[in-house]
């Protein structure tokens, strides 16, 4: 280990304008349900108890992934410290010689840990804090099953993707996308620390001609090809075995989807998307509003233009339903749909959802700086809210304060300053603690 880092461990369409809701008096009633829950929830003893108390992590950012809570800061240089979920006992800190403005943690697997500080990638043993390897680029995710970590070097000339081997960091393969392309990541089914998925592949799609390229992002096999070009203004995704090429030519755009493997075109419909997502039995494409229709084919399955966005309220529950984005306004919480019909299910209003414990969501309600705020379940198979009991008023988001606040990560939004364990919650409070609460399941 180098001689320069300290580490110690301690203790051990798009064009459409309505909605089509099939069966409307039955989601009428169960809308009505769902709303007098949220309005009313059920009176109970609290279900919260506090565990422990996290020392001088007061506003900086912290991650929970299995069992274990990761708390970092930045400045001159990264520091990073793991304790044990849900008795907060410490287990190492690690201080490395980088400068950073950001710094996020996640878990990768095969023992290690991802430190992602600014655009410099660092991987350290899970079990000690020590520096196994470092790279530079951002970290994006890591491959299904663990084998490579991705990156992003938006700085180089080209911009590059990059895959590096997770045991030892190892450079496996590399993807430039030169001014002229367009880029996208394929989420597989497990893996990525942030959302439950990882990076099965990376396709890079020129602006121009169409030229295709597209990566396995585990072992960097490559198929190569041409799609129809998504011009200036047109968007790349990859989703599940689908290439999707967006064009922006004539008033409503246009999007193609491709076969992953020989890059044969499967279907073409009228309309651009700026977000696609897989949606259990459907493909969810983001733009006015958003638009389902069925991956084999293209055709629509049905839309909604009163939600930005939509995507699996519960990663790795499939099929099951889905969760709209809140609108950004405040005017609307967020919403349950079926994947199949997109009938709501049930709108949860003035909670925030802080994250799946399935088949549930956590929610929150915040009062303002001096709270306290609320804790509640969803059930979403009974499309009822459950209300756990308070916690001190948690500090606010990102997106409900200035973004260049410390411990602020970019892009904004998230959910809340709480983070959803295995039947904990660790919040970061107004006051200055980082909580561990236990709560009844």
């Amino acid at each position: 280990m180098p001689t320069n880092i300290k580490s110690r461990t301690q203790g051990d369409s798009v064009a459409r304008t309505r909605r089509v809701v099939p069966l409307a008096m039955i989601v009428g009633l169960t809308v009505a349900a769902a709303s007098a829950c949220q309005e009313r929830p059920a009176a109970a003893p609290s279900a919260l108890e506090q565990v422990t108390t996290i020392a001088d992590a007061a506003d900086r950012p912290f991650g929970l992934f299995g069992s274990t809570l990761y708390v970092s800061s930045s400045d001159a240089e990264v520091s990073v410290r793991a304790y044990r979920m849900p008795d907060g006992a410490p287990q190492w800190s690690a201080t490395l010689p980088v400068p950073a403005r950001q710094v996020t943690v996640r878990e990768a697997g095969q023992g290690l840990v991802l430190v992602n500080a600014d655009r410099t990638a660092l991987a350290l043993d899970a079990a000690t804090g020590a520096l196994r390897w470092r790279s530079e680029g951002a970290v994006l995710g890591w491959a299904v099953g663990g084998a490579s970590v991705v990156t992003l070097d938006p700085d180089a000339d080209p911009m590059t993707l990059t895959g590096w081997r997770t045991s030892d960091g190892a450079r496996l393969w590399t993807e430039t996308v030169g001014a002229g392309d367009e880029y996208g990541l394929g989420y597989g089914a497990a893996g990525h620390g942030a959302g439950g998925r990882g990076i099965d592949s990376v396709a890079v799609v020129g602006r121009a001609d169409g030229a295709t390229r597209i990566r396995d992002a585990a072992t960097g096999d490559l198929t190569e090809g041409r799609v129809r070009p998504p011009g200036d203004g047109g968007r790349v995704a990859v989703v599940d075995d689908l290439l999707l090429v967006s064009s922006v030519d004539g008033a409503l755009g246009a999007t193609a989807g491709y076969d992953t493997r020989g890059l044969h075109r499967r279907w073409a419909v009228d309309g651009a998307f700026h977000r696609a997502a897989g949606c259990g039995p459907v493909l969810c494409l983001g733009g006015n509003g958003v638009r389902a229709v069925d991956p084999a084919t293209g055709a629509d399955r049905w839309a909604n233009v009163d939600i930005a966005f939509a995507t699996p309220a519960l990663p790795g529950r499939d099929p099951g339903p889905l969760l709209s984005d809140r609108d950004p306004t405040g005017a609307t919480g967020p919403v349950v749909l079926n994947a199949d019909t997109g009938v709501e299910i049930m709108r949860l209003g003035p909670w925030s959802v802080l994250g799946p414990d399935t088949p549930r969501l956590m929610l929150i309600r915040h009062a303002g700086s001096t709270g306290p705020d609320r804790i509640a379940v969803a059930d979403l198979d009974q499309a009822t809210v459950r209300e756990l009991g308070t916690v001190p008023a948690v500090t606010p988001t990102c997106a409900e304060r200035d973004t260049t606040s410390p411990g602020c990560p970019r892009p904004p939004g998230v959910p809340s300053q709480c983070r959803p364990g295995l039947g904990w919650l660790v919040c970061s409070h107004v006051d200055g603690d980082l909580r561990v609460w236990r709560y009844g399941r």
